[in-house]
């Protein structure tokens, strides 16, 4: 259904949340964001879904009768066993993943207590370890990397071609 998914990469299931449970003290959020994040090619990049902490919709009137029949597809989707993959991590396992890509969930343990530890590492971060990896590899200095694309790096840092002073 093209239709649906045209109208997922138009609008969000906006979502808000207000945390008091930080030491650093409290959070609070809103997200506006389409529930399918694509390039400029319409290709997805981003999903953004959150089904508990929903704020009010942004989507027209005219529209909002084929949102919510998109929103119970996606729902409907997301929760068969053709798009699951159920395991339970050991003691002492951990799982990484794209946040971006991959939706996640928990189910509970019945009876049982259970400590998640989570962290994020946020993609700006991620990219710019991986810059700075690049540079130290090729030798670059900081004038040089400042600016230089990924793809151009062993280009300039390993061809002898005119440098930055």
């Amino acid at each position: 259904r093209p239709d649906l998914y045209a109208l997922l990469t138009r609008y969000g299931a906006n979502a808000g949340r207000r945390l008091s449970y930080y030491k650093n003290g409290i959070m609070s959020f809103n997200v506006s964001k389409p529930v399918i994040q694509t390039d400029a090619e319409g290709d997805p990049i981003r999903i953004q879904y959150h089904e508990m902490y929903r704020t009010p919709l942004e989507v027209p009137y005219h529209e909002a009768r084929l949102y919510y029949e998109a929103l119970q597809t996606w729902y409907n989707m997301t929760h068969s066993d053709e798009f699951q993959l159920h395991f339970k991590l050991q003691k002492g396992q951990m799982i990484i993943m794209n946040n971006w890509r991959m939706m996640h969930g928990r189910a509970g343990l019945e009876g049982k207590q259970r400590i998640i530890l989570g962290g994020t590492v946020t993609r700006d971060a991620y990219y710019s370890t991986a810059r700075l990896m690049l540079q130290k590899k090729y030798g670059l200095s900081t004038c040089e990397e400042v600016g230089l694309p990924n793809d151009l790096f062993s280009v300039i840092g390993g061809n002898g071609l005119p440098r930055a002073l």
